[in-house]
């Protein structure tokens, strides 16, 4: 999968010798920030826009369960600002959202989004990883450092 600040969307299968588009499939024609491929399917895939440049603040993240066929905006109750990075927990099934207000949590697989990490500074996250045994979230911050928050079960 690859994306380009003008909303272009593509995947390949096939190492780059044939590519399918899906601009202009209801997708945004925003900035992708981010693209996340479940590691166990291939065919389920998030991504992440951001419209800042263009004046839009709306969080965007879509999902696709059928390598691209369709695309679900599951961006709900995000707080309207870009989103500037995703990672996939696919043990837990959880997407975790880096935004310019802070860092999200999606649980249920929809829309339904809570806040994570107490104490947070005010400030753009720009990155977010996840450990693995200790189940810890780093959170790069703009300018103030890099967090760690823990996952609760």
């Amino acid at each position: 999968y690859l994306g380009t600040d003008t909303g272009r969307l593509w995947k390949t299968t096939d190492l780059g010798a044939h590519w399918t588009e899906f601009t202009g499939r209801g997708l945004p024609t925003r900035w992708v920030n981010a693209i996340v491929v479940d590691p166990t399917d291939a065919n389920h895939v998030f991504v992440a826009y951001s419209g800042y440049r263009e004046g839009d603040l709306a969080a965007n993240i879509w999902e696709t369960t059928d390598g691209g066929n369709t695309w679900d905006n599951i961006s709900g109750r995000l707080p309207n600002a870009p989103v500037e990075m995703i990672t996939y927990d696919q043990p837990r099934h959880r997407l975790y959202a880096a935004t310019d207000l802070g860092v999200f949590v999606n649980r249920d697989g929809r829309t339904n989004w809570q806040r994570l990490g107490r104490g947070l500074p005010n400030t753009s996250i720009l990155d977010i990883k996840i450990t693995g045994d200790d189940r810890t979230l780093y959170a790069a911050t703009f300018g103030r450092s890099v967090w760690a928050i823990r996952i609760d079960n």
